[in-house]
């Protein structure tokens, strides 16, 4: 069965128990009780099936000691072992050999794997980022991580956050985010607790948005968004490979998001990524994707689109027919060599080297070791688009 990892956060410890045995409730059915959420966010999730190791996050002041409440039973040794970490919280000063000590009697008893950052009090800020991210990468894989936001400092459980959604383009897995609404008491006395799942979808759609802000891929955003996903699939294929998607466009625009709070970012998104896309000639269609590749830095797909659309314009305005035809294009290119603009054929040059890779010819060599060279030369080919007649 796949992994997942529970992270989980403890607060300062004041030379008592930091926090009070609360109730903490599930569903109607399901009431666990615990000093730290997290613990009973760990008994519910492993009762649910999940193969769940854990990381928790604290400093040397932190109230370490509440995780006894995983022991069913003591003995001496663990006793002692209490003693000793209680002593270090009042004094703010929790050692990691004690700490790691502590954990592995913790862990004993509680049949999962702990994992812990030990962390200066009050923390650093880019410590912490260094010390999370290191220990998670450093843990493997997980097909899933659970955040509990409940205690600590309001400021770590946020750093941590933001450190997971780094990583989580790297690793990939699931995010869960949990919350134990301690600020809230239900009739019965117990707080209930809160997946915060519109959270969870608010990171996909940031995810969703940064691939159509980068790569121009709109698929995950509309299906998000509420948008039949098998339509916008199939709309982006077409743009992708050039066919003449001006109506499917048109229809995908026109389909409002489904959930009401993201309507207008919708518009907005309407208007900055697929606008350049509605032109009823091909060859705007290809400027305005290769002007937005370029933006972004994508230079082989721009250059690429950029030729093409001088082409197809070239194609129309000496009237020779199909757009698409090879022949056609073919006399284009020729027509413009004979033409002898020196922009053109640096343009030229420029596009050819970086499509096949081949050396390049003297007048495009500076633009193949300098990205500012680089540029000068393929906005000569914004230049030949708009002036060509």
């Amino acid at each position: 069965m796949e992994k997942s990892l529970l992270v989980s956060f403890i607060g300062g410890s004041k030379g008592k128990r930091a926090y009070e045995k609360t109730k903490y409730r599930f569903s109607e059915e399901e009431v666990r009780e615990s000093y730290l959420f997290g613990i009973a966010l760990f008994e519910h999730l492993r009762q649910k099936g999940e193969n769940l190791e854990l990381l928790f996050v604290g400093t040397t002041g932190s109230g370490w000691s509440e995780l006894i409440n995983v022991k069913q039973s003591q003995d001496q040794e663990i006793d002692e072992l209490f003693d000793r970490i209680t002593k270090l919280e009042e004094e703010q000063k929790v050692s990691d050999d004690v700490l790691s000590e502590w954990i592995d009697k913790v862990k004993e008893s509680v049949g999962a794997e702990i994992h812990y950052v030990l962390l200066e009090n009050p923390p650093e800020l880019e410590n912490i980022s260094k010390s999370v991210i290191q220990k998670v990468l450093s843990l493997g894989d997980y097909k899933k991580i659970i955040l509990d936001i409940t205690h600590a400092y309001r400021f770590v459980p946020y750093v941590v956050f933001l450190d997971l959604m780094i990583i989580k383009k790297l690793k990939g897995f699931e995010l869960e985010i949990y919350y134990g609404f301690l600020e809230f008491t239900l009739e019965d006395g117990s707080k209930p607790v809160k997946r915060l799942s519109h959270l969870e979808e608010l990171v996909k759609l940031n995810e969703a948005l940064s691939l159509f802000e980068n790569a121009g891929d709109f698929r995950r955003y509309f299906q998000l968004a509420g948008v039949d996903e098998s339509f916008a699939r199939k709309t982006y294929f077409e743009v992708e490979i050039n066919r003449p998607a001006t109506k499917p466009l048109r229809n995908l625009i026109n389909l409002k998001a489904q959930k009401e709070y993201l309507e207008p970012v919708h518009q907005k998104v309407i208007e900055k990524y697929i606008s350049g896309l509605l032109d009823d000639r091909l060859e705007n269609r290809m400027r305005n994707r290769a002007k937005f590749f370029y933006e972004r830095g994508q230079y082989l797909k721009a250059i690429t689109l950029l030729y093409e659309a001088i082409l197809v314009k070239g194609i129309r305005i000496l009237g020779l027919g199909g757009e698409q035809n090879y022949k056609n294009r073919e006399y284009v290119k020729a027509f413009l060599d004979r033409r002898g603009d020196e922009r053109w054929l640096k343009f030229r040059n420029l596009r050819n080297t970086c499509v096949h890779g081949s050396d390049p010819e003297a007048n495009v060599r500076s633009a193949t070791s300098s990205e500012d060279e680089f540029k000068k030369i393929f906005e000569l080919g914004f230049e030949i688009f708009e002036n060509l007649t």
